[in-house]
């Protein structure tokens, strides 16, 4: 069965996501930072190379969400990283889009008007990308100073902005862009439009130029900033903008992983965590340069203005929050011990064992645990002879249940399921 037939989307992609932590834990392991005399442990210089493998005590435990048909594992490490951990920048862009859709229901609410501007650079293949963001953030520094600022600002009805960094890899080396949402007080005229766009791409060049971004000597360089360097859509709905976050962090079986490995895919770019799925030449040492830059100077994913969370009613919570599990309702389905956690791990079907729990299948979780060498307690092993049983029901005739009996202690016949029976 499991052959012939193909898991729902959401089953493969939960899958490729574990398979990709695994791929970032062997890498990790191997990153230079891990060989320094003061690194006892990876897990000590990357919080991700423990992340969803090591245990928090003496068992996993394995929590369910009936209305949501969703299941996680509770009692282990997590990174809470969006950059290095494909698992937990997964939850967090979940979460941060319930944050984002509170946002732009304020802001129609509100009669106020969004709109959508994004801001790119030119960039080399000999560029590292520590040396991109240090530059955008110098460069993003001198946008928003002065009084040039302060008058397209008003001039537009600038209230407020939510800032989402995006960093790609292609053709051109590493391609760090932001999408802004900016919250104006109105809608601009049609008139006012072509004059605000060009006193912002004036203004980003000049910043820019100033940061190391652009050589104003190089005169087909420039003419290519001013015509691409800033995109403004001036009637971006809602919906379009969350298209957009989503289009972004975008990557697996449903982001075209296939076009990666063609020249259109190349040149378009992709994002860090396929190198975990491709696994192409120098992949590894870019995945390591991504975790590293993006660590060493803080960068954040989505950015705020102050005040706005305040304002939308959004609660200012971390990336470390939005990927903790346990803040999440769910109830306790079964656990797992020190053995059986390293078994499970160790054949790589820890998204399999949640798809079980997912689905509230004891028989199943138990005949996959067995299925991997795991080692079943007593009691399990007379939980799963139960399950066995009761799912070699056959129908003797019409309206009528033939149940296959087979010998079992009493007690367990009145134990709820996941939870071990009494005495």
């Amino acid at each position: 069965t499991a052959k012939s037939s193909s898991p729902p989307s959401e089953q493969k992609k939960r899958r490729e996501r574990f398979e990709a932590l695994m791929q970032a834990r062997v890498w990790l392991s191997k990153s230079p930072k891990c060989r320094r005399a003061d690194v006892k442990y990876p897990g000590d210089a990357y919080r991700t190379h423990d992340c969803k493998w090591t245990m928090l005590g003496q068992q996993v435990y394995c929590l369910r969400d009936p209305a949501n048909k969703a299941a996680h594992f509770g009692s282990l490490v997590t990174c809470g990283s969006v950059w290095a951990c494909p698992v937990c920048a997964s939850k967090i862009q979940q979460r941060r889009r319930v944050e984002l859709q509170q946002l732009t229901s304020w802001v129609e609410s509100t009669d106020r008007h969004a709109i959508m501007v994004t801001f790119t650079f030119p960039h080399t293949r000999i560029q590292t990308l520590r040396e991109l963001l240090l530059r955008q953030r110098e460069a993003f520094a001198k946008l928003r100073a002065g009084k040039a600022w302060v008058r397209i600002k008003s001039s537009m009805g600038y209230q407020a902005m939510v800032r989402s960094l995006e960093i790609t890899h292609g053709a051109s080396g590493w391609h760090p862009h932001t999408h802004e949402l900016w919250v104006l007080s109105g809608q601009p005229s049609m008139a006012d439009r072509a004059r605000l766009l060009g006193e912002i791409v004036d203004r980003w060049e000049k910043c820019c130029i100033s940061a190391g971004l652009l050589d104003p000597a190089d005169e087909v360089k420039v003419r290519a900033f001013r015509a691409h360097s800033v995109d403004i859509r001036w009637q971006v709905s809602c919906a379009e903008y969350l298209a957009k976050q989503d289009a972004a962090r975008a990557w697996g079986v449903e982001s075209e992983l296939a076009l990666s490995r063609t020249k259109k895919g190349r040149a378009a770019g992709v994002h860090p965590h396929e190198f975990l799925v491709r696994q192409a030449d120098g992949d590894a040492s870019r995945y390591l340069e991504f975790v590293d830059a993006t660590k060493e100077v803080r960068a954040r994913q989505l950015y705020w203005s102050q005040g706005l969370k305040a304002a939308c009613g959004v609660v200012d919570l971390s990336d470390e929050q939005l990927a903790d599990d346990s803040q999440q309702l769910a109830e306790y389905f079964s656990g797992l011990t020190v053995d059986q956690w390293r078994v499970v791990r160790g054949n790589g079907v820890r998204a399999h064992v949640l798809e079980h729990v997912a689905a509230g299948d004891m028989g199943s979780f138990l005949r996959l645990l067995q299925s991997v060498g795991a080692p079943l307690a007593l009691d399990q092993l007379q939980q799963l002879h139960l399950c066995n049983s009761l799912d070699g029901c056959e129908f003797n005739q019409p309206g009528h249940l033939f149940r296959v009996f087979h010998p079992c202690p009493a007690p367990l016949l009145f134990s709820s399921v996941g939870q071990r029976p009494g005495s």
